[in-house]
């Protein structure tokens, strides 16, 4: 007969502990998916899905922001978003549930932004507008229901032509749509980095580069790169604000060569996460705010 494994009462108490908050979340992401989705949830629907309910798996290079740099990110997002703006959120689902709630607390859903949320991890299908999103596919992203019917039968012709248009319409649904785009690629490999900016860029309006007012014509001229420095005011802000969060490391990646042509720098803001993950990171973005300014 095998040893029998006798645990202290204290470690039986927190063994119960832990499944009773799985249960719990398990019972909780049942309701949720069950409820019926619209583009936008309600503020009922919202109020009780937070951070907390989803535990961070760091075998996929999951670490959550903590609450305030979660905000400074969203508020930066919806500031001066309309019912006309489109938000992307790539792998960043802790600002993407924190715009929810700034939204739900203080906007009508007449004057809200449309929102999307670009992740690999299912589990935040729960909330209105989530996409699946693969890194290594940047390019294949959700579509109209015009895309669906083609990969159930419609639209005539063999399958591999039916796989292709699904594939181009899915892409096109999105391109050139965002005016505001955040994301944080889970990996820091110049691969991972690389992919992602192929969706960052395939998602944002054409010219997002920043502009400067030209006071003697009352005209604007592109401005990009280092010249971009001069670009403080509000009338000066770029059409299509673009921020991105990984490793210190990945300095030369994005602002020399990935998102150089778009006017991305490093900025002050100093990304904090909930677990104290050691890693150096940087806030780089091609605008400068009241949350941050351009490193010199």
């Amino acid at each position: 007969m095998g040893d029998t494994l006798d645990l202290s009462s204290a470690a039986q108490k927190a063994l119960r502990e832990f499944y009773a908050d799985r249960d719990r979340q398990q019972t909780q992401f049942a309701e949720l998916k069950a409820q019926p989705k619209g583009d936008d949830d309600d503020v009922a629907r919202l109020a009780p899905i937070t951070m907390e309910a989803f535990k961070e798996d760091w075998g996929v290079s999951q670490f959550w922001y903590d609450d305030q740099t979660a905000t400074t990110l969203a508020e930066q997002l919806l500031a001066g978003a309309d019912e006309r703006s489109c938000i992307a959120v790539i792998s960043a689902p802790s600002v993407f549930v924190k715009m929810r709630h700034l939204l739900a607390a203080g906007r009508s859903r007449d004057t809200s932004p449309t929102i999307w949320l670009f992740e690999c991890d299912r589990r935040f299908d729960v909330l209105g507008g989530f996409c699946y999103y693969d890194f290594n596919r940047p390019l294949q992203l959700p579509g109209e229901t015009i895309c669906e019917m083609l990969g159930s039968g419609g639209g005539g012709g063999g399958v591999e032509r039916k796989v292709m248009l699904m594939l181009i319409c899915h892409a096109a649904h999105f391109k050139g749509k965002c005016d505001r785009i955040i994301c944080d690629p889970p990996f820091l490999s110049e691969n991972c980095q690389t992919k992602t900016a192929v969706t960052v860029q395939w998602l944002a309006q054409p010219d997002s580069s920043p502009r400067r007012r030209n006071v003697d014509d009352d005209s604007s001229t592109l401005v990009s790169g280092a010249d971009a420095g001069s670009v403080t005011s509000e009338a000066d802000q770029p059409r299509v604000r673009i921020i991105t969060c990984t490793g210190a490391t990945m300095t030369d990646v994005i602002t020399a060569r990935l998102y150089r042509r778009l006017g991305v720098r490093t900025t002050t803001f100093r990304p904090r996460h909930g677990n104290a993950l050691s890693n150096e990171f940087r806030c780089f973005a091609n605008f400068e705010c009241a949350d941050w300014t351009w490193e010199e």
